[in-house]
């Protein structure tokens, strides 16, 4: 009985690694021939096989974005955010291509996810902070600014940044602004 339900079980796993392997493969072999296209068709086929890979769908993602191939590289973002295990890495670069794709507010989601996940880059926290300044949103700012600064292990360059960014806070809020 759960014995052999437990074999099913991983069978189809290997199964589906396999595919995942197989694609990956293919697309190597298209490597060597000099063909991006295949290649990338193939590795999107492996993530396709095996959703868990985020390092594939970053690398495929990458690709396509500096290929200007937003349109290609958005719904490979979707489905890694969809997952729950979705690394702030993925959402960083989901929010990349949104803003590519002028999509400004579903950026900001996506850059929200993102700093939600530890290790965020503090790129990140800048641009979070810098489409909520522009949309007079200066107290949630401040809030992330805190919390980003607490988080923060790197040199003055950094910090100086961040006091540029709380005074941009700051000054699209008036109720920051009027603290005595």
């Amino acid at each position: 009985g759960k014995a052999g339900g437990g074999k099913r079980g991983e069978k189809s796993d290997w199964g589906t690694r396999g595919k995942a392997q197989a694609a990956f493969a293919a697309g190597l072999l298209r490597g060597l021939n000099n063909d991006m296209e295949g290649v990338l068709s193939y590795f999107e086929k492996a993530y396709d096989s095996d959703p868990s890979n985020f390092d594939l769908a970053m690398d495929v993602a990458r690709r396509r974005l500096q290929a200007g191939q937003i349109e290609k590289a958005i719904p490979i973002l979707n489905k890694a955010a969809a997952r729950p295990d979705a690394p702030g890495d993925i959402h960083s670069m989901r929010g990349i291509a949104l803003i590519q794709q002028g999509k400004g507010e579903e950026a900001l989601q996506a850059y929200l996810k993102a700093i939600e996940k530890p290790p965020v880059l503090p790129s990140v926290f800048q641009s979070v902070v810098r489409m909520l300044a522009d949309r007079k949103r200066g107290a949630e700012a401040m809030t992330i600014l805190d919390r980003s600064s607490q988080d923060a292990t790197n040199g003055p360059a950094y910090l100086l940044d961040f006091a540029d960014l709380y005074l941009l806070a700051a000054t699209t809020d008036a109720s920051l602004t009027n603290r005595a």
